[in-house]
């Protein structure tokens, strides 16, 4: 078994971290609380007697260890205990005592290696409840833990953004998210494509034609009501547009290159769902 504390993250398999802010007792609290009730708490059902609960009875929560190990931890999955009790507790020490990054890291991460959709959906949702009313700066939105202004929390943008949309590029962005952690060439060019993919799916659904490109997205959104995009925007939206592929096609593309993309498309993603909900 691993010693308390020695659990940390590895820098290039964790997601974007948000800059570093105080967080309080009660929000790590809570946020444990939430991933015991999403997550966890499977495994306390499957407790009968004195008998310990092995990791390997859920298939979900053991996939879940095991990407958090090799992943997350970048530690070997033979070190990974096989009791719920005992791999439980090492990662619940880790998120006490880790750096206020970490725990969004965490979750996060969480949420985008789960293999239950619905489970991670909810869970999101969950966060940002508890996010909100202890104040923090942070939010899920598209799937992703962005910063909010002071002006964006008190309108709750999260809640504008149409399902729908978010929903048909959600896929998208874990697995490019995935490809990302992986660092591998092969898996940077996946990553890059599942992210541009995210953008499309959006533009798919706000159009109704599967062939639609950013530019006829904002059109129709423009054309639908009030809502106005900018000129520099779409002007910095089509150069988003039209990197497809020579990024994919490039052979020295590497990490950052790859992270950029996912952002960027991420940010574009969460863009056009707060416009065309107006």
């Amino acid at each position: 078994m691993v010693s308390s504390g020695t659990l940390r993250p590895n820098e290039q398999a964790s997601p974007s971290a948000p800059p570093s802010s105080a967080i309080s007792a009660a929000l790590r609290n809570r946020l444990w609380q939430t991933l015991y009730a999403h997550y966890w708490k499977r495994m306390s059902a499957l407790r009968t007697g004195s008998m310990p609960v092995r990791l390997a009875q859920d298939r979900a929560v053991h996939d879940l260890f095991v990407r958090l190990w090799r992943d997350y931890f970048r530690r070997p999955p033979d070190s990974l205990a096989g009791h719920w009790d005992e791999a439980c507790q090492e990662v619940k020490r880790y998120f006490f005592d880790c750096a206020v990054t970490e725990v969004f890291n965490f979750i996060q991460f969480v949420a985008w290696n789960f293999s239950d959709a619905k489970v991670n959906a909810s869970f999101m949702d969950a966060c940002n409840s508890v996010l909100a009313e202890e104040r923090s700066d942070y939010r899920f939105v598209a799937a992703s833990l962005h910063p909010v202004t002071t002006a964006q929390k008190g309108e709750e943008i999260i809640q504008s953004a149409p399902g729908l949309l978010l929903q048909a590029a959600e896929g998208h962005l874990k697995e490019a998210q995935a490809r990302l952690a992986d660092g591998r060439t092969h898996d940077l060019h996946r990553s890059v494509q599942k992210s541009l993919a995210a953008v499309q799916a959006v533009c798919a659904q706000v159009t109704g034609n599967p062939q639609a490109t950013l530019a006829d997205a904002l059109d129709i959104i423009e054309r639908r009501g009030p809502s106005r995009v900018n000129a520099s925007l779409r002007n910095v939206l089509s150069t988003l547009a039209g990197i497809h592929h020579p990024l994919v096609e490039v052979a020295d593309l590497d990490s950052a290159d790859a992270r950029f993309v996912l952002e960027a498309c991420s940010a574009a993603v969460r863009f056009l769902a707060a416009k065309a909900s107006k």
